[in-house]
């Protein structure tokens, strides 16, 4: 059959798949009990027989060693070389019921076994079968939204209304904090907040790139399951970020609407606002540590795309230095140079510096450092949003990445299947050679009869 294209369809055919194999043990189990049995009685019966031949034999030579006529000891000769011509192929036939009695029972037990295996296989397989639903059926639900729903919003972000009231509530904040000098530094530490952030996501998604890469390296297929695996999770996240996008959306206005509401300070509050905020304009202070939060960030990016291209070579070699690599020569130098204007940027900043910035921030009331850091915030929201191009895509990609997920998935259980077949085999094989008695290998007729050919 076509692989499945689908998470949920994989994990149809996988339940599926163990369902069979569970029915088929169970035939299996059942057949074999009765053969055991079977087996266990032809080995009772067999035995009983050998023994009733053996204890005749015993009492015969009690009757030679006693008889002391020829003619009757001739007569009791022949009775025990009858007797043990007669215990001859019993023997055969009582060690060939104790080797068959011992093999359908290692083979009871194995596909007991084996069907035990299957039956968790199964549960954990339908539990999975029943989270892959909900997974498709939320991404249902989400595409229906980009299709729609987030294409509205993107539209809204857009309107020249939105655009307006952007700028209204930068000259207001403009206003609340003292100066666009002001305003700015406030701006550079929110982004500086928000690009730390995303860098320690960008860190996960790149230890977990290392970590698919050594599996690949011990597995191309566990290898495939894994990459593809984590492009499926991210394709999800960014498409379940984006039918947020409505919600976002009318969040980031109410914030924005509440600035420009706002009620003034008294002029008290906004004379001591001014006054510091101009002593930390004057003194440099504030442009300087906006330069900090600019070379931080810019440090964070570079350092970043240093690992993100250094990271899966160091994964896969320990001894690995990516100062003597050239292939990462370019990033490397771009780090270097924004570590450089990292330290330039940190010497520039006045000794003083954290008392003047702190006596403005103390005469700037809590709420709107609060307020500031909240519109901000949802300014970006907006910006965002207003540049979102194409929806369409995130669902695309979404659909590529799960069928790409759902094939490698599909290519790993069909090769278990094959190892798990051929385990079996093994274990048979291994049964089969463990159930022979001591010496059975001598039990045999010289020569093989017809029936008994291998």
């Amino acid at each position: 059959m076509a692989a499945p294209v689908t998470v949920k369809d994989l994990r149809a055919v996988q339940v599926t798949r163990l369902e069979q194999t569970v029915t088929t043990l169970s035939a299996k189990l059942n057949g074999l009990r009765a053969e055991q049995a079977a087996a266990e009685a032809e080995e009772k019966s067999a035995g009983i027989d050998l023994t009733a031949l053996r204890a005749a034999a015993s009492t015969l030579q009690q009757k030679l060693a006693a008889a002391t006529m020829g003619a009757d000891r001739h007569a009791i000769e022949q009775e025990l070389d009858e007797n043990l011509l007669a215990q001859r192929p019993l023997a055969i036939r009582y060690a060939a019921a104790q080797e068959a009695a011992a093999t359908k029972a290692l083979e009871v037990k194995r596909v007991t076994a084996a069907s035990e295996k299957a039956k968790g296989d199964t549960e954990r397989a339908a539990a999975e079968l029943v989270l892959a639903k909900q997974d498709a059926a939320a991404a249902d639900v989400w595409r229906i939204a980009l299709a729609t729903k987030v294409v509205e919003t993107v539209a809204k972000a857009r309107r020249p209304a939105v655009t307006a009231l952007t700028t209204a509530v930068t000259g207001r904040l403009t206003t609340l904090l003292g100066g666009a000098t002001l305003h700015d530094l406030v701006q550079a530490r929110v982004t500086d907040a928000l690009t730390t952030i995303e860098e320690r996501r960008q860190a996960v998604m790149r230890a977990a790139a290392a970590v698919n890469a050594t599996a690949a390296a011990r597995s191309l297929i566990d290898g495939a399951v894994a990459q593809t695996g984590d492009a499926y999770n991210r394709a999800r996240s960014a498409v379940a970020a984006a039918q947020r996008a409505p919600a976002d959306f009318a969040a980031a206005l109410l914030v924005l609407q509440k600035v420009v509401a706002w009620p003034a300070p008294t002029t008290a509050v906004q004379t001591r606002i001014d006054e510091r905020g101009k002593a930390a304009v004057d003194s440099g202070a504030a442009a300087k540590e906006h330069a900090v939060r600019d070379a931080l960030i810019c440090d964070r990016s570079a350092r970043a795309a240093l690992a993100a291209k250094a990271g899966l070579k160091k994964a896969l070699d320990p001894a690995y230095d990516p100062a003597t690599d050239d292939e990462v020569k370019a990033e490397r130098e771009a780090a270097a140079a924004a570590a450089a204007k990292l330290d330039e940027a940190m010497a520039a900043l006045p000794p003083n510096l954290v008392e003047i910035l702190d006596a403005w921030e103390v005469a700037v009331p809590p709420d709107i450092i609060a307020l500031a850091v909240q519109a901000l915030q949802a300014a970006d929201t907006v910006k965002r949003l207003a540049t979102l191009t194409d929806p369409d895509k995130l669902a695309n990609d979404l659909t590529t990445a799960e069928a790409a997920y759902a094939d490698a998935l599909y290519t790993q259980l069909t090769i278990q299947l094959h190892q798990d077949a051929a385990a079996e085999d093994l274990r048979a094989r291994r049964d089969e050679a463990a159930a022979i008695p001591d010496g059975g290998d001598l039990r045999v007729p010289a020569l093989p009869r017809p029936s008994e050919s291998p």
